[in-house]
């Protein structure tokens, strides 16, 4: 049994093992545009995108081709493909302390579902349950002026329905149960579709 547990251990470790690709793409400052081969986490055994580390820092080559930290403050976005997948990931103040415990940074970077004066993202972050961690991904709405915004799972009919009291027949889908939480892209497709 002992033998059996550290196997299954041993395999979960190996899953979760970062490596990382070499991607082109480019950092946008205010004021400029560099393109870039950035060093992308991706997970072994899935390949895809380990955003719970790209979220606060992301990794590229200079001219030189050292490896440099790029850290969210210190830019406007970062762009690149991967997988057929164009990703934007936005620099956003980061309100609700999203951040990694070892960050010191004041902003972090979500990926950008929906592009607009309502802006959709991603947040990506470790979950426990009992012994198994996993990532979980979340939505968070921002408003072009406002800070990020997501509703309580436990109030998200009472939270949607107030933050999105400037559109009667949303509020009205959602009061009805016609979006629930896992339709967030369908909100605010909707929300653009018919209420701006």
């Amino acid at each position: 049994m002992k033998k059996l547990l550290f196997l299954l251990l041993f395999v979960i470790a190996v899953c979760e093992n970062s490596e990382a690709e070499d991607i082109k793409g480019k950092i946008i400052y205010r004021n400029d545009t560099v393109d870039v081969i950035f060093n992308i986490p991706t997970i072994s055994i899935t390949g895809k995108i380990k955003y719970t580390k790209l979220q606060n820092k992301v990794k590229y080559y200079d001219l030189a081709g050292k490896k440099v930290k790029l850290f969210p403050e210190d830019v406007v976005e970062i762009r690149f493909s991967y997988l057929n997948e164009d990703i934007r990931m936005l620099s956003v103040r980061d309100t609700h302390d999203f951040s990694d415990n070892f960050s010191k940074s004041k902003n972090i970077f979500l990926k950008l579902i929906i592009d607009g004066e309502l802006k959709l993202f991603e947040y990506h972050f470790s979950d426990s349950s009992g012994e198994m961690t996993y990532v979980t991904t979340s939505y968070i709405l921002k408003r072009n002026k406002g800070e990020l915004w997501w509703p309580e799972q436990w109030a998200f009919r009472k939270d949607m329905v107030n933050y999105f009291s400037d559109c009667p027949e949303l509020t009205r889908k959602i009061q009805e149960k016609e979006f629930e939480i896992s339709d967030f892209v369908e909100i605010v497709k909707f929300y653009y579709a018919n209420c701006k």
